[in-house]
């Protein structure tokens, strides 16, 4: 079992910090060890809040009390978001060394916070030279906005070309592993916001609509899913795709509710179960002996009108499409051939009858 030891501020309402992060990590089946940083009433972007600061020695006692508990050998990943003060990153970048200490196999996935390229920079000036200088260089993995990217490297990442080469110097500083949030290229689509991973020597951004709205925490959701995931399958490519899937549908939802807090609990099974919508329309259909092909024909055409009357039957029983549910466009002769749709749905309940039944199609 994937254990992550995550070291972040806390809130009663609300989910930023370990408040956005240890639910989400629980429903991907990981053993989630949260030491607080502060536990306050809310979250700082109401103006005003309630609740303790966490001393920095405090913090280090839980950390210590873990340790001699004998368990620190468990731990796959230290996380870090927010860090308010020089003296609590000296206490994060301890327990990152007694963990790789007992663990060397484990890594330090490190979330920069700093700020975001509609506010600025809000952390007192001495956090980004603490993150410069003693944080970064101790991580294995980094999730920085574009703007923090920036700041980081003191670059000015814009289009991909320059985000990529500001990344590169990220991982000069030491981080193998970069993610991205927030990419905002000049030349994208309008009304898009894209996510970038750069892991070893492969590259991977994936674009989403840009939703109008500012959710305070999903960045401390998108960095422990992505370390989540990189950790349990050791491909960044397949990490991004399913947390940019789990993220995207958790901002719909809460944008939908019209609720400020994130609507996390109430989008647990688009966390535990990522839709993948990108991954299935990328899929390519057709003959098995042509290069590339993923999916090949359907046995028969009286099979092929089973499935699709199947494909009707789970939206007459409530399914949402979010990708196929038909017949792929296929050129000249191929176009009367048993071809359908990859297919995914979504809000359908266990009772339904094509979940009950097994339909031997391409559908989830």
């Amino acid at each position: 079992m994937t254990t992550i030891l995550s070291i972040q501020s806390s809130v009663a309402y609300g989910h930023v910090g370990n408040s956005a992060a240890v639910f989400p990590l629980q429903r991907l089946g990981v053993e989630v060890w949260p030491v607080h940083t502060v536990h306050f009433s809310n979250h700082t972007g109401y103006g005003a809040w309630r609740g303790p600061l966490m001393a920095p020695e405090d913090v280090r006692e839980v950390v210590t009390g873990i340790e001699e508990r004998g368990a620190l050998p468990e731990v796959d990943a230290v996380l870090s978001g927010y860090q308010g003060g020089e003296q609590i990153g000296d206490v994060i970048l301890d327990a990152v060394a007694r963990t790789k200490a007992a663990n060397p196999s484990a890594i330090y996935a490190c979330d920069p916070v700093m700020g975001n390229a509609a506010s600025g920079c809000f952390v007192h000036p001495a956090i980004p030279v603490l993150l410069r200088e003693k944080v970064v260089p101790q991580a294995d993995l980094i999730t920085p906005n574009q703007f923090e990217l920036g700041f980081l490297t003191e670059t000015e990442p814009g289009d991909l070309d320059s985000t990529l080469k500001s990344v590169e110097r990220a991982r000069a500083m030491g981080p193998d592993t970069v993610l991205v949030t927030s990419v905002l290229r000049p030349d994208r689509p309008e009304g898009t916001i894209e996510m970038l991973a750069v892991h070893g020597d492969g590259a991977w951004i994936v674009q989403t609509p840009q939703l109008p709205m500012k959710a305070n925490g999903s960045g401390d959701v998108t960095a422990a899913l992505f370390t989540a995931h990189l950790l349990q399958t050791g491909d960044a490519g397949l990490a991004l795709g399913r947390t940019v899937s789990s993220v995207f549908d958790l901002l719909t939802r809460t944008h939908e509710s019209g609720r400020r807090e994130l609507q996390l609990v109430q989008s647990q099974d688009a966390i535990a179960h990522p839709r993948m919508k990108e991954k299935a329309e990328a899929l390519k259909v057709g003959p098995s002996e042509q290069p590339g092909v993923n999916l090949g024909p359907l046995i028969s055409a009286e099979h092929k009108q089973k499935v699709l009357s199947c494909y009707a039957k789970a939206v007459a029983e409530g399914a949402t499409v979010v990708t196929g549910g038909g017949v792929p466009d296929m050129p000249g002769a191929l176009a009367e051939g048993p071809w359908v749709q990859p297919t995914i749905w979504t809000g359908l309940p266990e009772s339904a009858s094509v979940i009950q039944e097994e339909i031997f199609g391409p559908c989830r």
